[in-house]
This record gives structure tokens, sequence and C-alpha cells, in this order.
């Protein structure tokens, strides 16, 4: 009787763990058609901006919106974060237009904050970054109202259209007309703008306010659960944006534009873990309840751990042959900082994944205490590594405080969820990354071709059964 219960138990999970896995790979799908592609477009008009803009003026958008990235989230609250999450606490339509009117109501806060701050600093281009910092923030908070209704393909849609038209305005302001950084600025916004027009005429944001659903207790819940994160995004920018900042301070501007240029290597492979994570963000929030949450989140945990240490092994070889290629000779000292850059992105973006574990169970406390620690460690390690190795020592300080990140992340996840890391993955994964780096300074074509191959067969052996699910929903 007790071996019958037992593998009925099993069983039930099994069904759980593929109907979730089902769910994964087609939101996965969905948004991997609508982003990657025309992001992949985007990545190759790098010729075009290198060839165009020097240096010193790509340096100074890179860190410009960087400052945006800092302070649009600390004056809006990083509501949208919070809007996105207890927006899943309902099923009815009408509570969450709720939740949304609650937290358009501190978008409309943020505004009034932005405006004011813009107004009384003087900066360059101040009519453009106040623009893009307005734009950049109903985008996210627009985002998240159609991710919060399920409705991806809007998501995506809405987002596919906006990366074509900040493609196209670039191409003709900057190929055309030979446009200065303004074009940037410019595309950014009128793509961003598009987005939020879509979105809202199919959800309706607006046109279901209603004042009567205000609800100061809900606000306090959402601030509550958002500030945490927006500390936390504050926290992240004294690793990244500090390290900008670093770099222009004590290197250069033209520094930064060669690290603006790196980081566009390593953005392009978050695009396609980005890809993963939009779809493990809203599994983690939907299973929340489930008895079986666990497995799902340690089965989730350890496969895109697999994913982002082969699919980064694969990419530094083959990048280190392309460079020469797509990247302007101005630009070409860029190469040398590619490896510790991407590095510390792929263990960003595992902190990132680990990070949605603690908020689809409303402990977004922790997720800001890992950031802070790893920011100091940033600010440790820029003090020491930047005067005696300049720019290399900036993204070798930048790594290791990315990598300190996800290894907090791996330790409390384990203690308060009892989600185990598989050791060995991590091991394997650190080997082969080191063989990848090292055959990227070597630069010999040979061995990077014949090592992405063996990358490739060991990739498909290692994901042999999650390729047949794949395959086997996609004949369905």
């Amino acid at each position: 009787m007790l071996h019958f219960i037992a593998y009925q138990v099993n069983r039930i999970g099994n069904k759980i763990m593929m109907s979730n896995t089902k769910r994964f790979l087609k939101t996965s799908g969905v948004y991997f058609l609508g982003n990657v592609f025309t992001k992949m477009i985007s990545f190759l008009l790098l010729p075009l901006y290198t060839s165009k803009l020097d240096t010193k003026s790509f340096g100074y958008y890179d860190l410009s919106i960087s400052l945006i990235s800092l302070v649009v989230p600390i004056v809006f609250f990083q509501i949208w974060d919070g809007v996105f999450r207890f927006i899943f606490d309902y099923e009815q339509e009408e509570n969450k237009y709720e939740v949304i009117s609650n937290g358009l109501v501190i978008q409309v806060v943020g505004v009034c904050l932005y405006t004011l701050l813009v107004y009384i600093v003087e900066i360059e281009y101040k009519g453009l970054i106040y623009l893009t910092g307005i734009s950049t923030a109903m985008t996210y908070f627009y985002a998240v109202v159609a991710r919060g209704f399920t409705q991806n393909k809007l998501f995506v849609l809405s987002g596919t259209i906006n990366s074509v038209i900040s493609i196209l305005v670039n191409v003709v302001m900057i190929g055309l007309f030979d446009g200065g950084i303004e074009s940037l600025y410019i595309a950014s916004v009128l793509g961003a703008v598009t987005q939020i027009i879509i979105i809202e005429s199919r959800i309706k944001v607006l046109k279901y306010f209603k004042i009567s659903s205000l609800s100061m207790s809900l606000i306090k819940d959402m601030l509550k659960f958002a500030i945490p994160i927006g500390v936390s995004t504050v926290a992240y920018w004294l690793l990244s944006g500090l390290t900008r900042l670093t770099i222009t301070a004590s290197i250069g501007v033209q520094a930064n534009g060669l690290y603006a240029v790196a980081n566009k290597f390593g953005s392009i492979l978050v695009l396609g873990f980005g890809v993963f994570e939009f779809a493990w963000n809203e599994l983690s929030y939907t299973i929340v309840k489930d008895v079986d949450k666990h497995r799902i989140y340690e089965t989730g945990a350890n496969l895109i751990l697999k994913v982002l240490l082969m699919g980064t092994a694969i990419a530094l070889p083959a990048i280190s042959m392309l460079f020469p290629y797509i990247i302007n000779e101005q630009y070409h000292d860029a190469n040398t900082i590619i490896p510790p850059v991407i590095l510390g992105v792929v263990a960003n973006s595992y902190a990132s994944f680990l990070g949605t574990i603690f908020l689809a169970n409303k402990n977004s406390f922790f997720v800001s205490i890992s950031t802070i620690c790893s920011a100091i460690i940033n600010m440790l390690a820029l003090s020491i590594l930047v005067p005696l190795f300049g720019l290399m020592g900036a993204v070798h300080a930048l790594m290791i405080s990315f990598i300190a990140n996800a290894c907090l992340r791996m330790i409390v996840v384990k203690k308060l969820y009892n989600i185990d890391i598989n050791l060995i993955v991590v091991l394997g994964g650190v080997t082969v990354l080191g063989m990848a780096s090292i055959l990227y300074y070597i630069q010999n074509c040979t061995y990077s071709i014949f090592f992405i191959l063996i990358a490739i067969l060991i990739s498909l052996w290692v994901f042999k059964n999650w390729i047949k699910n794949i395959f086997g929903n996609l004949s369905k």
C-alpha cells in the first residue's frame, strides 16, 4: 500500500514537472522568436556604430545610459517589480487592474521626481536624457503589465517593433546622415513610445484606471516588496555603473568607449540567456503555491547553469574569431578585455536566475543584501586593481564581484529552500570556461573551431533529454 501511494505521488509529481516544463519551453520559444532575432540585428549594427562614432562619444552615451539605469529605479521606487509580483496573486482581471492602478499612481509620482531632478542637474543632452529616462520607466511598467496578463505574444511583438524602429532610426540618422549620439537617444525614445502605445491599445491601462481602486495598504505592500529591489538596483549600479564611472574618471572616457563595445558582446549573451529568464520569472511566480515548487526550482536552476556554462564556452572562441571583422580598428583594444567581461556577465545572469526564487517567495530583502555585499567587494577591488592594471583591472574587479554574488545566492538558496546546485557541473563548467578563455587569447582559428565542435557535441549529450522534449512538443 505504501509503495502504491509513493508511486502515485511520484507519478503526479512527474506530471506536474512535465506540464511546467512544457509551459517553460513554450514561453521561452515565444520570447526567443520575438526578442533574439531583432536584438541580433541591433548587435550587427556595431560595425556602423564603431565606424561612425568615436570612442569618446560612445563612452559618454554609455555612461549616461548607466546613470539613467541608476536614477530611474530610485525615483520610480522600482514599482514595476511590485506590480509584476502582486499581479500574480490574482486570477480575475478586475483584481489585476486594481494592482495596476495603484502601481500607476506611484509611476506618476516618479515622473514628478525625475522631472525635478533633471531640471536641477546640469548635463549635456538634458532634454534627450529626460525623455530617455521617462520612456524607459514607462516601458518597464507596460512590459510587466503585458506579462502580468500572460500576454507574452503582445509583450514580444511590441518589444520587436520597439527594436525595429530603434534600429531603422539609427541606420537612417547615423548611417545616412552622419548623426551623432543624439541619434541613439532619439531612436531609443521613439521605439519605447511605440511599444507603450501598442500595449496600451490592447490592455487599456488608462481606460481601466479607477480612483476607487486605490488602496494605501496595497501600495504599502507593493512598496515594501519593491523598495528592497530598488536598493538592490542601486547596489547593482555600484557594480556595473561604478565600474564605468571609475574607468571614465581614472583612465578616460575613451576607455569607457572600449568597455562599452566589449560589454556589447556580453549583452548579446545576456539576451540569449534572458529568453530563459523571462520564462523562468513567469514560471517561478506562477508555481509559488505548488507543493512541488522546490523540486522545479532545483531542476530549473541546474538546467540553466548548464546552459550558461556551455553557451559561454562556445561563444568565447567564436567571438575571438569574429571580432576583427565586425569591429572598427579604433576599438580593437577592447578585444583583450572581452573574456573577463563575459565571464562576469555569465555569473551575473546566474545570480539573477537565483534571485527570482527569492522574489517568487517575496523575499526581496536577501536579493538586496547579496547585491550590496558584492558591490562592496567591487568597490574594494576597483580601488586595488585599477591603479595596478588599468582597464583590465576594472573588468576583473567587476568579474570577481559578480561571481561573489552568484556564490552567495547559491549558498543561501540551499539553506533557505533546500535547493542543491550540482557541484560537479560547477567544477566541470569552470574548467571548460578556463580552456575557452585560454583559446581566446591564443587566437588560433583551427584550435577554436575544433574546441567549438567538441563543446557542441558535449552540449548535445548533456541536453539530450531536454532536446527530445523540445522536439516532442514541437511535433505536437
